[in-house]
């Protein structure tokens, strides 16, 4: 009995393993999914844009939205960036940045480098590492980080311990 007992342990850690990784590759691979089309969507952006410089003309101020661990402070401030630029046309075109800051940066008044597709209102990014390409660096890392859980992690969970069984007394006579 306790064999089968051992047996159906063992069955139940595989069982659980086997589970949690195919969960953290399951995540992994929508994330890698994700990470992708942004990956593929920010170039095909890069390769149409035009480069303008504008100028931050104010802030967006929005409370709750971040934790204070993400530059919020502790009341979970954060400011998204108000531009102005000129299109290569001579048109003016404003917009807000989609990523916020915990502080007023840039400054107001200060001078950023755009990226925008001349047809696409909307399309319109401050010219930073960040705000260009975030979304795919942060699908994609997360992507790595759970593939790398779901492979690892089940080795980490350790062995079941053996069960040790009481010596079998059959077959053996009174005294023996």
């Amino acid at each position: 009995m306790s064999i089968l007992w051992v047996s159906r342990r063992e069955e139940i850690v595989l069982d659980f393993r086997t589970l949690f990784s195919r969960a953290f590759l399951a995540i992994a691979a929508i994330l890698g999914v994700a990470g992708g089309i942004h990956t593929v969507t920010t170039a095909t952006f890069l390769r149409n844009a035009v480069s303008a410089v504008g100028v931050v003309s104010g802030f967006e101020r929005e409370t709750g939205r971040s934790a204070p661990f993400l530059g919020g402070g502790e009341t979970g401030v954060m400011y998204y960036p108000t531009v102005e630029f000129r299109t290569a046309d001579g048109n003016r075109r404003s917009f807000t940045s989609p990523v916020g800051r915990g502080r007023r940066e840039p400054a107001e008044g200060a001078l950023v480098g755009v990226r925008y597709h001349p047809r696409h209102t909307g399309s319109e990014r401050i010219d930073t590492s960040l705000e260009i390409w975030g979304r795919a660096l942060i699908f994609g890392g997360l992507a790595v980080l759970f593939a790398l859980i779901g492979l690892i992690g089940p080795l980490g969970f350790g062995k079941p311990e053996p069960v040790i069984r009481p010596p079998d007394d059959e077959g053996l006579q009174d005294g023996e």
